[in-house]
């Protein structure tokens, strides 16, 4: 079965939160949506391995970038191009880990995405970026096509 996750969207608090009263799409604030932005290159960490504090540290120091508050940050995991997107039958890209998805909150980010239909290692069992997202209110976005 294709991916049924693949055109770019975001994840809303309530898909992530069973709280009756967690916040839909058409209650979160627009100003999540919007703003300053960078892209981290972590396209040379191996597939289906997770993209560390550590990693994405490096990562900031490699391309010189400035204080990261308040704004949005892309991932570009690896093998991603346009004719090699992956789907739900062939998982093969890094993604996020435990250490990594803290990085996101204690860098002040308010939202972040990447290219790839989740962005927590597809080998992870309890979806790390997702619970993040959760418990600090965090917007994601999923498929974003970074070229």
């Amino acid at each position: 079965m294709p991916n049924d996750n693949g055109p770019t969207h975001i994840d809303s608090f309530n898909h992530l939160d069973p709280d009756p009263d967690a916040l839909t799409i058409d209650q979160i604030d627009l100003g999540l949506f919007y703003g300053p932005a960078i892209c981290i290159d972590v396209s040379h960490i191996p597939e289906m391995t997770d993209i560390t504090a550590e990693r994405l540290d490096g990562a900031w120091r490699h391309q010189n970038s400035r204080s990261i508050l308040e704004i949005t940050v892309s991932f570009t995991p690896p093998h991603m191009t346009n004719t090699q997107r992956p789907t739900s039958l062939s998982p093969t890209f890094a993604g996020l880990g435990e250490s990594g998805a803290q990085w996101i909150p204690d860098k002040g980010i308010k939202t972040f995405g990447g290219d790839s239909p989740t962005p927590d290692n597809p080998t992870s069992k309890i979806y790390p970026i997702h619970l993040m997202c959760r418990y600090n209110q965090k917007m994601h976005y999923e498929n974003l096509i970074l070229t």
